[in-house]
């Protein structure tokens, strides 16, 4: 169920980050940082929703601007909600309801919409993607579900974790999780999503374009599978967290 506190639930959470202003532009052309994380849900300990939630960064990023406690995804599913994100259409509208559809300029009556970077292409921006910004999760130029042909530069950087020795954290029981993993090999600095952060940080401090950017960075995480630094979950006690509001263990019991 979506609840009236979402903040962009499940298939995508948008965020219109950070507006920046730059020398070379005038003030009412700003630069647009967009970033989206995928199934990142209403858990952030400005929203209030589970105190126990530790989001130092997002919440410092609420801070310094508007944060919205009543956003929300057009659908629990990934493909259609970022197809919607991405057109302005909604998937009732387009037909778009699970992953494995067309994508939209594929599906009859949207052969010519305009997606939301081509916009700000056609009114002189300079557009930058990265990561998982549609379904795919990476932006690769040979893949016509990323719409590349409407991006000045695309980064192909991989998201989330790899496998391998980044390995999950192993359900062992209710109440105890047990690293599983190889914690040399993981470390913050080397997962994909960080990486992808790094280069798209880059990009915005190094660019020197007389043109305004518009610059969306798609990360991974918190989707599911959970591949994180030990250092991170080194940061909770499985024994003393609470249920969340509404929460019903016994719907996770087998046959329940």
């Amino acid at each position: 169920m979506i609840r009236s506190t979402q903040f962009f639930r499940s298939g995508t959470i948008a965020l219109l980050a950070a507006i920046l202003l730059s020398p070379l532009i005038t003030a009412a052309q700003k630069n647009v940082l967009l970033i989206m994380a995928d199934d990142y849900n209403y858990w952030t300990g400005k929203n209030g929703y589970y105190p126990q939630a530790h989001t130092p960064n997002i919440d410092a990023l609420g801070d310094r601007g508007v944060f919205f406690t009543e956003a929300h995804s057009s659908s629990p599913v990934c493909h259609p909600s970022r197809n919607a994100l991405w057109s302005g259409i909604h998937p009732i509208t387009s037909g778009i309801s699970r992953n494995g559809e067309a994508f939209i300029r594929d599906h009859a009556g949207f052969e010519n919409i305009t997606s939301l970077h081509q916009y700000f292409a056609q009114r002189g921006y300079y557009t930058y993607g990265g990561g998982k910004l549609w379904h795919p999760g990476r932006m690769d130029p040979n893949n016509n579900d990323v719409d590349p042909g409407n991006w000045h530069e695309l980064n192909s950087q991989n998201t989330g974790a790899n496998g391998g020795t980044y390995k999950s954290y192993q359900l062992t029981s209710k109440s105890n999780y047990a690293w599983s993993g190889n914690t040399n090999a993981m470390t913050t600095n080397n997962t994909n999503d960080f990486a992808l952060a790094t280069q798209v940080a880059d990009f915005i401090t190094n660019y020197d374009k007389q043109s305004p950017f518009f610059v969306a960075c798609g990360l991974f995480r918190p989707h599911m599978h959970w591949r994180s630094p030990k250092e991170f979950w080194d940061k909770i006690d499985s024994a003393n967290l609470a249920p969340p509001p509404g929460y019903d263990p016994t719907l996770d019991e087998p046959g329940g």
